[in-house]
């Protein structure tokens, strides 16, 4: 992570709890940071309750982006995610699709 190079974004979310660090946790701030130096996206797929949404809410405190955690359910089209895609792609931030 450290040779990676990723502009700061500068938006404060505010006073958070810290994750706590495991293993997994550090392979997917890697990955995601990687990922982002590269101006890709990633993606986590895993079961509820695992941690994941608050991963991705300490890689964008350390990056200093919004992160906007949207809850899907059967009323959300085709039409829905593509907005709220091109909203994240307008924006630079980072989304979480639950």
């Amino acid at each position: 992570m450290g040779a990676s190079k990723v502009p700061y974004g500068w938006e404060y979310s505010g006073i958070r709890d810290r994750l706590v660090v495991t293993p997994l946790t550090v392979w997917v701030l890697l990955a995601l940071t990687h990922a982002a130096a590269a101006g890709a996206g990633g993606t986590l797929t895993d079961p509820a309750d695992t941690g994941t949404t608050e991963t991705v809410k300490e890689l964008g405190d350390a990056l200093g982006r919004r992160v906007v955690v949207l809850n899907c359910d059967a009323s959300f089209d085709d039409r829905a995610v593509g907005r709220n895609f091109a909203g994240v792609a307008r924006t630079g931030t980072l989304a979480c699709f639950e």
